[in-house]
């Protein structure tokens, strides 16, 4: 069993193949772990030690000799690399992993996700979360690293604290760390419901009254919040799907006060039709944010996608889609998770389960509108 644990993965190429693959191998136990290692060794490219950082991850468990592959894999020339290895890291719980993250958030760019994701890393380790700024964590390290390695401070699973520091606020529950932000908003027939006092005849929605606020009129008031919250210099564009998609604007635009109020105008025209086609929305906003597999060459022009639904997915004619064919189609679409993908449920009638998994299977957060349990933690 480690004999073909290994041949598969030395022979798989797509990284969606090979991440099932690791997978498999990952739950076998301790030879299938030091199969994975092997494999992350001799592996040189991104698209393939990608999925084997990401199963390492999954494991949770301390990499014993390969934690050297591992902190040496923070300084890859690939960025996707260094935040999966960043995580792999995290779930490990060794101290080693606070000054190498530490250090590498330095040198990654200012904004950028890979410095957040050197902050979530770090913060998962410790149950700390000082933000996106080295100079903090160096400080926070410098005063507790005897207590770390005589083990006075356990390390690993930890859900962190909030961030002292929002810069961009939050879309709804969810910090907006990114600087390039794509919204997918649901339009779906569903949406006319009152926000607070939804009701239904015969299996049928009934629109909210004249006096009450719709889930659409909700979303749109926490979209142009968010949107008037963003930096100067951050880029967003706005996706609107039922049965199809439009797009507001073909490219993300710049955060200015002026977008914002041209934005307030478009939505104000903007109604609820038709169906919830999930498949489509994310398909046309991974080609948006050039990490499509069937995008041109070329860097990410987003770092996060973050997706409102009231339901579950359905097709482009409204009949109900299977969400592991909308799983399994955005793990393709999106192997090396170079866009973080959240998602926000509305209403009691949202496809919870599908929407958990999607925001964990590509490096997101989950946030349930209206609910006493309202946001979970990035995946994984």
């Amino acid at each position: 069993m480690a004999w073909l644990g290994q041949a598969g993965l030395d022979r798989a190429r797509a990284p969606a193949l090979l991440q099932a693959v690791a997978a498999a191998v990952a739950a076998s136990g301790d030879a299938g772990f030091a199969s994975l290692l092997t494999a992350l060794e001799r592996r040189k490219q991104a698209a393939a030690i990608v999925p084997l950082l990401h199963a390492i991850e999954a494991r949770g468990m301390d990499p014993g000799p390969g934690l050297a592959t591992l902190l040496k894999l923070l300084g890859h020339r690939d960025w996707t690399v260094r935040v999966a290895a960043a995580r792999a890291l995290a779930s490990s719980g060794r101290p080693e992993s606070i000054p190498a993250l530490i250090r590498t958030m330095g040198r990654e760019a200012e904004g950028g996700r890979a410095r957040a994701e050197m902050n979530h890393a770090l913060a998962r380790l410790t149950g700390k979360n000082l933000g996106p700024f080295p100079d903090l964590w160096t400080a926070w390290w410098r005063a507790h690293e005897e207590d770390v390695m005589r083990g006075k401070l356990e390390l690993g699973g930890h859900r962190p604290e909030p961030p002292r520091k929002l810069d961009q606020g939050r879309f709804y529950g969810i910090p907006q760390e990114a600087r390039r932000i794509i919204y997918v908003l649901d339009v779906s027939g569903s949406m006319e419901i009152s926000m607070r006092n939804p009701r239904w005849i015969k299996n049928a929605w009934v629109p909210a009254r004249d006096d009450e606020e719709s889930r659409l009129d909700a979303a749109k008031k926490e979209l142009l919040r968010a949107v008037r919250k963003l930096r100067k210099g951050t880029r967003y564009a706005v996706l609107l799907y039922s049965d199809h998609v439009v797009a507001l604007d073909d490219h993300l635009v710049k955060a200015t006060r002026e977008a914002a109020d041209r934005l307030a105008a478009e939505l104000e025209r903007v109604g609820p039709e038709s169906s919830t086609n999930i498949y489509e929305a994310l398909d046309y906003a991974l080609r948006m944010a050039n990490v499509h597999p069937d995008s041109p060459p070329g860097a990410a022009k987003a770092d996060a996608i973050f997706l409102i639904s009231d339901g579950s997915p359905t097709d482009s004619e409204g009949q109900v889609e299977d969400p592991a064919r909308v799983l399994s189609a955005v793990g393709k679409w999106n192997a090396l998770q170079r866009v973080a993908i959240s998602t926000i449920g509305i209403g009691r009638q949202h496809n919870a389960a599908f929407l958990k998994a999607l925001a964990k299977q590509n490096g997101g957060e989950y946030y349930a509108a209206g609910s006493k349990r309202k946001r979970e933690k990035r995946g994984r």
